[in-house]
């Protein structure tokens, strides 16, 4: 419980007090109240000044803050400036009510109500904190109506980090109350806030505080989920005060779940943090928690010298629900020890203290304790009148609840039947309007189907104007177009016929000047003619097959012939490709090597092949160098068969790589000035992707070129 009021406090600096908790670097410090006179009553001062009380509330001197916060007032008031004056009210708010005066706490809320300015934050703010002190003084109806208006209030306005503190306020306040399933509905109301601002502070604190609600219902499982939960969020923030609250609560779980090891590890670590934080009230929490572990142990001289700390600070610092913890603690300890007379010391102020601060919870929990210790020690009749305060206690929460539901029903009850009058009087307005709305949609409507219908009229005459004069102009392009495909037609016809004499005149001259030209080199045995009669040989052979490659093309296109796949034999094939270049060859001093091996077959058109490698290798031997050499190979690759020609001659650059395999291919001379169309290679790819194939190349400038044709095997 201790830790309950405590991250209520927390909770509400962290989230409602918009009080610069940082002095400026260039303040002058105050070492007493008697600098105030010399202090200039300005804006700025007052700046200077406000955030020393917020310090004083973190190391805490609420004494001090008490005795300095009216000065400051007085001030704010004096330079008319409500913004510090709001400031001011707040840190006397929170002092004051951690110090259990309750009453002047409210009045300062109530101040603060008084000059805040159509219902901005500093309202919301005083609103909480009304709320608050009206719930401690024991006005629970007041206290929850004012918490529901400063929710209400926030998500008007937009305020969501302050509808997220109130409702976590709320459920704090619930849980005071024994109404731990709604608090945790308003712990969740609160997380989800925080989701959808996607602020992971917010959201730790929530799951935190749902954690401890799990803890008084006594399902550890959930404590400990719930607080490695928030734990996680707060360390990847690096918030040390928020991560020492979850550990607190998954330390005692442990401990209920008599998991002694762990939790002794827990609370190890939450002192390690302890130590990187200046915080009183921060330090009273940890040392009672670690007291009640240590009593769940049995070590309990350990525990009593921690409470006994922990309450001599709260009584120093003022802070009654700090001794109210502290005494409840020790009282608890020495109850189990059967010490009766230190159990009923600690009880007594425990029980002042609770009905003080008007802790529902402690103070049925201290009622239990004073009726254990009397029928322990066989005094019924000293036990009874605490028996019976612990009954009508009971008694009077359990009305309270009642109460509230039927007041809760009777509210939605009420707000159900002015809705249903409310809803039957629009309905007969609707009625009335209906009928005066219909009669001018009638007339509307006619109007309206009137011009429709003349539209429409129109619309189809000039439709039909429009597709009589399209149908005309259709039939007459039309008649063009057939005058077109006619003359088509008789152009394809003589192009089938020229391309059909020149397939049978061009090679014809072509041989008989192979055969003159092998004539002449048997006959005529001349050294000086000899080099004039190889370069006409090499020319010739260039030039017939360039013929060859631009006559298979227009062939295939002309007749768009679909490729003959057979069985063929790759060995055979190369051989045979070879032997048709090898006197180039022999002419430029180029080897060309045939590694591929008899048993490869693939299936492919025979004349399409021999064409594309022919041209490949011509390729080759034309770009490569005297004395090199020109390799042909072939490899297995899954289920097609791979044709290597790989030659060592000049390469290519990026950029004539680029357009190869394309119609935009250009021609390059050979090493020895050969020329070319450029169409042999655009053509040898489409050849090869006709026999459901690929052709691929790797090169480098200076080094050499690779053809890769890659064939479906048999």
């Amino acid at each position: 419980m201790f830790r309950v009021c405590l991250s209520s406090i927390i909770l509400l600096l962290f989230l409602l007090s918009p009080i610069s908790t940082t002095i400026a670097q260039n303040a002058k410090p105050l070492d007493s109240f008697a600098d105030l006179s010399s202090a200039q009553t300005t804006k700025d001062s007052l700046e200077i000044l406000i955030p020393k009380l917020s310090d004083m509330y973190r190391q805490g001197a609420l004494g001090e803050l008490v005795q300095l916060a009216p000065v400051l007032e007085k001030m704010s008031i004096r330079i008319k400036n409500d913004t510090l004056q709001q400031k001011i009210l707040i840190e006397q708010a929170f002092a004051l009510r951690a110090m259990g005066q309750y009453e002047l706490s409210l009045e300062k809320a109530n101040a603060g109500i008084a000059i805040s300015k159509d219902e901005d934050k500093f309202f919301v703010n005083f609103l909480n904190l009304k709320a608050t002190a009206l719930g401690q003084l024991g006005k629970t109806d007041s206290a929850l109506t004012i918490f529901d208006k400063a929710i209400k209030i926030a998500a008007e306005k937009g305020f969501k980090r302050m509808e997220a503190a109130s409702s976590n306020n709320q459920a704090t306040f619930l849980q005071t109350l024994g109404k731990i399933d709604e608090s945790i509905k308003a712990y969740e109301y609160s997380s989800k806030v925080g989701e959808e601002l996607k602020d992971t502070s917010l959201i730790a604190m929530a799951l935190s505080n749902i954690g401890l609600a799990f803890l008084y219902l006594k399902d550890y499982d959930q404590t400990e989920a719930y607080s490695i939960r928030a734990y996680q969020l707060a360390k990847e923030q690096r918030n040390i005060p928020n991560q020492i609250t979850p550990l607190s609560n998954l330390g005692f779980a442990l401990l209920n779940k008599k998991q002694f090891q762990k939790a002794d590890s827990i609370f190890s670590q939450i002192f390690a943090l302890s130590k990187d934080i200046n915080d009183p009230v921060k330090e009273m929490m940890i040392k009672h928690n670690y007291a009640k572990g240590l009593a769940k142990q049995g070590k309990n001289k350990q525990a009593i010298k921690l409470l006994s700390e922990v309450y001599d600070s709260a009584e120093n610092l003022k802070i009654l629900m700090g001794q109210m913890y502290a005494s409840s603690t020790l009282s608890t300890i020495y109850v189990n020890e059967n010490d009766f007379t230190k159990a009923l010391f600690w009880n007594s102020r425990e029980l002042d203290f609770a009905r003080k601060v008007n802790d529902v919870v402690v103070i049925m929990e201290a009622l239990k304790k004073r009726n254990q210790v009397y029928e322990s020690q066989n005094l019924p009749s000293k036990a009874y009148p605490f028996l019976k305060e612990l009954m009508n206690l009971k008694d009077s929460v359990f009305n309270e609840n009642r109460e509230s539901l039927l007041a809760e029903q009777r509210v939605k009850l009420e707000t159900q039947q002015k809705q249903f009058e409310i809803e039957q009087l629009e309905s007969e307005t609707k009625i009335k309007n209906a009928q005066l709305e219909t009669q001018q949609y009638v007339l509307i409507a006619l109007l309206v189907i009137t011009i429709l219908a003349a539209s429409l009229a129109i619309s189809l005459f000039l439709f039909y104007i429009n597709k009589r004069k399209h149908n005309d102009r259709l039939q007459i392009l039309n008649q063009e177009l057939n005058v077109q495909y006619k003359k088509f037609q008789e152009a394809n016809q003589d192009k089938n016929v020229l391309l059909s004499l020149l397939a049978h005149d061009l090679q014809s001259p072509f041989s008989a000047l192979r055969m003159l030209i092998d004539y002449i080199k048997v006959k005529f045995d001349d050294e000086k003619l000899k080099p004039i009669i190889d370069d006409i040989d090499q020319s010739l052979e260039i030039e017939s097959s360039t013929v060859d490659h631009l006559l298979d093309w227009a062939t295939k296109h002309n007749y768009s012939i679909e490729p003959e796949l057979r069985p063929i034999n790759l060995y055979e094939l190369t051989h045979e490709v070879i032997q048709q270049q090898q006197r180039v060859a022999e002419i430029k001093k180029i080897t060309l090597q045939n590694d591929c091996v008899d048993s490869y077959s693939v299936k492919a058109d025979r004349n399409l092949l021999v064409a594309v490698l022919r041209n490949l290798l011509a390729n080759a031997v034309k770009f490569s160098k005297s004395g090199s050499t020109v390799y042909i190979s072939c490899k297995s690759e899954l289920e097609n068969i791979v044709v290597l020609i790989r030659d060592e001659g000049v390469g290519m650059s990026k950029l004539i790589q680029s357009n190869l395999l394309t119609k935009k291919g250009t021609s390059s001379k050979g090493t020895e000035n050969e020329k070319g169309t450029g169409l042999g290679l655009s053509l040898s790819n489409e050849f090869i992707e006709k026999m459901h194939g690929s052709l691929t190349f790797t090169s480098e400038e200076g080094k050499g070129t690779c053809f890769y044709v890659n064939i479906p095997s048999v």
